[in-house]
């Protein structure tokens, strides 16, 4: 809570990253989920009442989360879209307890596992590359500092820009749109 009172912007950018990637990613959605239908409501209600409440905030997130790992699959991108959306808003959380391990396990963890499912579908690239920007926006965030503009992060971001141009991406729309998201944070 103190963080967030230090220096909402950070988490309030976080959250409304949180938000949009989650808004992003019901547009390609189909009726395929095993996720409940009103995931997204129990997000969005979780990132409105983290800030003040952590552990309200983290209990509406724990139910999902089991639904994942229970009846999920990160080969179903509807389902991982969700998932995602989940561990978003739960790192906005932690970071106003300061456990920024936590939020750097949690995006490495969908790191690894999407990383081999990247060629199936570009929206695995793109949840992939969107965790790598995650991880160094708390790193900002844990030093007390922002991403946007920083130099000291500007060599990651467009070591992260270069690797997005070399991916071959399936449709050329998905990586202009990653590179534009990157590439605000320069």
């Amino acid at each position: 809570m103190t963080l967030y009172r230090k220096n909402p912007g950070t988490v309030k950018l976080v959250l409304l990253l949180s938000l949009s990637l989650m808004f992003f990613t019901t547009s390609f959605l189909c009726a395929q989920s095993n996720m409940p239908d009103d995931s997204y409501t129990i997000i969005t209600e979780s990132s409105k009442v983290g800030p003040e409440n952590p552990r309200r905030g983290l209990s509406l997130l724990r139910g999902l989360k089991k639904h994942f790992y229970d009846k999920g699959s990160y080969e179903n991108i509807d389902d991982f879209s969700v998932y995602y959306s989940v561990v978003a808003a739960e790192a906005g959380i932690h970071a106003n307890e300061k456990k920024f391990s936590t939020i750097y396990r949690l995006f490495g963890e969908i790191g690894e596992h999407i990383k081999p499912l990247m060629s199936m579908d570009d929206q695995y690239a793109a949840y992939y590359y969107f965790s790598k920007v995650m991880i160094l926006i708390y790193k900002a965030q844990e030093n007390n500092t922002v991403i946007v503009g920083n130099a000291k992060y500007r060599g990651e971001i467009k070591a992260l820009i270069e690797e997005v141009k070399r991916f071959n991406f399936k449709e050329k729309i998905t990586q202009n749109l990653v590179t534009s998201h990157l590439e605000q944070y320069l």
